[in-house]
Order: C-alpha cells, then structure tokens, then sequence
C-alpha cells in the first residue's frame, strides 16, 4: 500500500477518475442538506435552491445569460438575514428608510456575487470590455459625493455607511449588466422574465388575500398581509414577495407596464398572449395592494403606454377591443369576488388620516432642510431625527420617514443632492425616449416600457419613498442598464421576435 502511494508512476484508472468526482460532488450535496435543514427551515429553502440552480446552470447553453436571469428572478423576492441579530420570526426591518445599520444579506446579493465572479474574469481575460463612461455616471458619482458631504452634519455615521455601501453595490451591478447586454438575446430573456415573475407574485397575492396565507419565512419585512381599519371595514393589503403593500404594489409597475408594452408590440401572437394572462394577473395582485397611489400612477402609465401606441401606429381598433375585454374579465372577478366593495370604502370612506400624517412628515422635512440646506442632516437619518423637528406630533403617531423620496433626499442631503438627482431621472427619461426613434420592434418595447415606468414610478414617489426600497433599486438598476446599452445593439441585427 504504502508502495503504491509513493509510486510516482502509478497512475488512477479511468472509472476511478470519474467516479470519485461524483462521489465528491453528492457528498457535498449531503453535506449542505444535512447542515442546512439544521439550522432551520429558511436555511434549507435557500440551500435546496442553491443546489438546484446549480445543476440547472451545468446544462444552461449560456452561464451568463442564466445568471442575469437568475438576478431578475431574485430581486422581487427579498428574502433577508440579518448577520449580527440573526432577523426575528415574522418582521425583520426596524429601519424603514434605507439601508440598517448592521450587514443584511439579500437573497439578490447571491446572483450578484456570481455576476461579479464571472466579470471579472471576463474583464480580466479581455473577453469582455468595460462599458464606456456616461454622462449619467458622472450624474450618479457627482449625487454620491454631496451624498457623502451629509457626513459633516450627522451624528448617525453607520447608518450612512452603510447606505453607501448600498449605492455602490448596485453601481457595479449597473456597469455589469452594460458590460453583459450587448446582444438582443440578452434583452429579451431579461424583459420575458420581469414579466413572468409576475405570476409568482399575483399567486401568492392571491393566497394571501383570500386565503389568508402567511409565509414561512418574512420577506422584505413582513410574513403577510397588512390590515387596516377604515369605518369599521377590515382592508388586507397584500404584500407578496416583496414586502409592504406600497413596495409590492410599486414593483408591481415594472411587470405590468412591460407586459401591457408586449402586448401592443410586434412579438408573435403567441407571446402577447400569455403577456395579456399575466397583465390580467398583474392588475388583479395591484388591487389587492389597495395603494391607491399606484392605481392612479398605473392607470397614467397605461394611457402614456396606448398614447406612444397611437403615435408609433401599433394600437389598432382589434387590440382596443381586446383591451376592453380584458378590462370587462378583470371588473367581472372584482366583482364576483367582493373586491370592488372594498375597493369603494379604500377611495370613497377613508378619512384621510394617511393624507394628514403625510403632510405633518412633509413639515418636518420643511424644517430639517431650512436647518441644513446645503448638504443635510445626514443621507438616511430622517427617522433617528425627525422627533426633534416636530411641532405636530406625528412621530408619536407614525414613525417613518417623509413619503417623498424628494423632500427626503432634500432633507437629508441637501439642495446640490436633490438637484443631482432631478437632473440624472430627467437624463435617463431623455435617454429612452431616445430608444423610441429606432423603428424595431426591441427598441419599442424597451423605449416605450422603461419611459412609461420611470416617469410612473418618479411621479408615485411624491407619495412614498418606494426608490428606497432594495427590490425597486434593483429593478430601476435593471431599466438603466437596458437603456444605456441599447447604443451597443444598434450594429446589431436586432430580432424582432
């Protein structure tokens, strides 16, 4: 034996080599099984996924294609860990406007590590090259830095570290994806399945509001839905995979605008088919949110969407009576299902408290930036300070930050941040717009979807601070990528199906 192992010439027999990778590998296997089930039942979820999305790479055509997909998948489910308190059973977020100050991991964080692993290897090889430099980089590092000057006002100093390191983590992610999408296969799979995601969510929407179904594991904050009292009616407000109703229904934007764009384009009938089904079910877990800010910014974006329509001739009198249909099938359900009854209280019976403590937050803003108005009283310490700028007393009654993401980077960071950050949304608005003037059927999706979400989602923030929120940074992240690399496909055949 001992012969043997110092033989420099023996040599391991062919089934011996192969079979002891297997072995290997299945022994692995069993090991993140046994440990992960453990440590409770989200620690098995994640590691059965994890398991199984790695074999399902070994046989993808593309491993970067399938982890771009795999982002846009993880990023509508934000499932969270705390690394230091380990979270708590049923709410996990004790922070409501940016980042905490401890290390909470994503589920989302797990695709990005994979995307910067493959990257840098891409980049360091020269398979790949950096994006170029845009103007609307210059804008966001130029928002980072007044960001980061906020600093010389607050005493809450890992709060902003922490954001920061938030800002940054998705900025990279953003120069990833430019560097990835550079062909039309790329652009679709992302599209297709911002779009299909959508189907998970209004399924577990639905089991929520008329089930009553809580998950197992909180995502985003919460384990179900939310409940308000308005004259003595009970309103749940579903919040899916997200987390809070007002999240969930402002990701909701993304899929249903993408899938309403889809269905007005030149795709086969086929794919508008099943884009108009999950239209239907987008609008259906939207209502369930009972956001009344997003059914109003939704409903504009639809009229923008048809209005771009018009212009660019693909609305036609057959979609206007599919339209209706659809409209007629989703009035039917809310009807048969007693939504609509609930659906009158939320609009027609509500006091008006919520407008109210909005308009207090708003004050407190006021009076945050007359004191700082350069640079802030710090980037994501509204709540740690409001209380010393009420005169109302709100904060004994809410305590969240402004439900304006501008009064909020105002307060926060002053007036050359709020600027910058006008400045970059106007820009990125222009850029897809831009899209718009090639006549391909991709350039009109993209164009007409992500200028329809950007321009909803800037105008239901004046409501919320949903551009706060880890799910919504990830999905604008997603949008800006398809939109400054849409110069790279223009040399490009571009497919139009």
């Amino acid at each position: 034996m001992m012969s043997f192992l110092f033989n420099s010439n023996s040599t391991i027999s062919e089934p011996t080599a192969i079979k002891l990778p297997i072995i290997a590998v299945a022994l692995l296997f069993a090991i993140i099984i046994v440990f992960s089930s453990s440590m409770g039942f989200k620690w098995f979820l994640l590691g059965f996924l994890g398991l199984s999305l790695a074999c399902l790479a070994t046989i993808f055509f593309d491993i970067r294609l399938f982890a771009i997909l795999l982002l846009c998948a993880c990023i509508p489910i934000d499932i969270q860990y705390d690394l230091l308190n380990h979270g708590k059973k049923f709410i996990t977020i004790d922070h409501w406007g940016g980042a905490p100050d401890s290390p909470i991991v994503h589920l989302v964080d797990f695709p990005i590590l994979f995307l910067i692993f493959l990257w840098l290897i891409d980049i360091g090889t020269g398979y790949k090259k950096l994006p170029k430099w845009t103007r609307f980089d210059t804008y966001s590092m130029s928002f980072l830095l007044f960001s980061c000057f906020s600093l010389f006002n607050t005493s809450e100093y890992a709060l902003l570290f922490f954001e920061i390191g938030r800002y940054l983590k998705y900025f990279l992610l953003l120069w990833i994806l430019r560097t990835y999408f550079d062909n039309s296969m790329y652009y679709w799979g992302c599209l297709y399945l911002i779009v299909l995601m959508v189907l998970l969510e209004s399924m577990v929407a639905c089991l929520q509001y008329f089930l009553y179904f809580s998950l197992p594991i909180p995502v985003g904050g919460v384990a179900g839905s939310q409940f308000e009292l308005v004259n003595n009616v009970v309103i749940q407000r579903v919040t899916g995979l997200v987390g809070f109703s007002n999240t969930f229904a402002a990701y909701l934007l993304f899929p249903i605008l993408t899938s309403f764009v889809i269905m007005i384009s030149e795709c086969t009938r086929f794919i508008r088919i099943i884009a108009a089904g999950l239209f239907v079910a987008g609008c259906i877990a939207i209502i369930t949110t009972f956001s009344r800010n997003s059914w109003m910014v939704l409903t504009f974006g639809l009229i923008l969407i048809i209005f771009i329509g018009i212009r660019k001739h693909r609305v036609s009198l057959g979609l206007i009576l599919s339209l209706l249909g659809l409209a007629v099938a989703v009035f039917g359900f809310l009807l048969l299902s007693d939504v609509f009854q609930t659906i009158l209280v939320r609009i027609l019976e509500d006091e008006g408290g919520a407008y109210e403590s909005r308009w207090d937050l708003f004050m407190v803003a006021v009076e945050i930036f007359k004191t700082f108005p350069l640079f802030g009283a710090g980037l994501n310490s509204f709540e740690e300070i409001m209380s010393l700028y009420d005169f109302s007393g709100v904060t004994n009654i809410i305590q969240q930050p402004v439900h304006n993401i501008y009064f909020l980077i105002a307060a926060e960071t002053g007036t050359f941040a709020l600027m910058i950050f006008i400045i970059t949304g106007v820009h990125i608005i222009k850029r897809s717009l831009l899209i718009l003037n090639n006549n391909d059927n991709l350039s009109f999706v993209v164009g007409c979807s992500s200028f329809a979400i950007l321009v909803t989602l800037g105008i239901s923030n004046f409501f919320d601070i949903t551009m706060r929120k880890e799910p919504i940074i990830g999905m604008l992240i997603l949008i800006v990528a398809l939109i400054l690399s849409h110069d790279k496909l223009k040399n490009e055949s571009i497919n139009t199906e």
